[in-house]
C-alpha cells in the first residue's frame, strides 16, 4: 500500500481530482461536487477557514472518514491521476497504467471537509 499526505489552505476551497489534461465540471454553483467521466471537483473548506489534510491511497480500505462523497470509474487518458488545486497545481499525483481508475473519496464533512481521502484501486 502505498499512501501519500498533505495538509494546505485550498484557494477556492476545490480540489480536482483526475486527468488534469481533461476539462474540469462546474461550475459548482452551491453543489458540494460536479463530475465528468474523467475528472471530480469537489467542495473543500476555504482557504479563509484553515487548512485542508489530503490523503491520496492505492488502497481500497473501509471507510476511513465517515461520508463517501464520490464512487465511480474515471477515465485517465494520460495514465495520472493528479489531485489539483483551482490554479492546476497538482498536489498529489498516482500512476494509473491502465487509463482509468477506480476512484473513491471519502470526507470528514458533506459540504466543507476539511479532510478527504481518495482512495484509487
Amino acid at each position: 500500500m502505498h499512501e501519500r499526505e498533505v495538509r494546505l489552505a485550498v484557494p477556492h476551497g476545490i480540489v480536482v481530482i483526475g486527468d488534469r489534461d481533461e476539462d474540469v465540471p462546474g461550475p459548482l454553483g452551491g453543489a458540494p461536487m460536479a463530475t465528468s467521466d474523467a475528472v471530480v471537483a469537489l467542495a473543500t473548506l476555504h482557504e479563509v477557514d484553515g487548512d485542508l489534510t489530503i490523503r491520496l491511497s492505492d488502497s481500497a480500505e473501509k471507510a476511513p472518514l465517515a461520508i463517501r462523497a464520490f464512487s465511480g470509474r474515471l477515465r485517465l487518458p494520460s495514465r495520472r491521476l493528479t489531485v489539483c488545486n483551482t490554479s492546476d497545481e497538482v498536489l498529489l499525483e498516482l500512476a494509473a497504467p491502465d487509463g482509468f481508475a477506480h476512484v473513491t473519496v471519502w470526507a470528514n464533512d458533506a459540504r466543507n471537509p476539511d479532510e478527504i481521502v481518495v482512495a484509487v484501486t
